[in-house]
């Protein structure tokens, strides 16, 4: 087996670039308290409705089974939510 030296590995793909925050979903502003959200952009299969969406704020979300806990009883009637 050939031995292969740190100095002879090479990075392979172009270099990462940095998060860009501007692509990430925030709650909406008139709802502070994170509750869910149902936004319907067109009609459904089959009279689906969407999953709800959870916006925990960092403090929720310390114990995040305490947190689903909590949102459990809303969720379990669409069968699934995002959070």
């Amino acid at each position: 087996m050939k031995r292969v030296r740190a100095s002879n590995i090479s990075t392979i793909g172009p270099a990462s670039r940095p998060f860009d925050l501007s692509q990430v979903r925030l709650p909406p502003k008139s709802d502070p308290q994170g509750k869910a959200q149902n936004v319907a952009a067109r009609p459904r299969m089959f009279g689906l409705s969407d999953a709800p969406v959870y916006y925990p704020t960092p403090e929720e979300f310390c114990d995040p089974l305490a947190y689903i806990q909590k949102i459990r009883p809303e969720a379990e009637k669409a069968g699934l939510c995002k959070i």
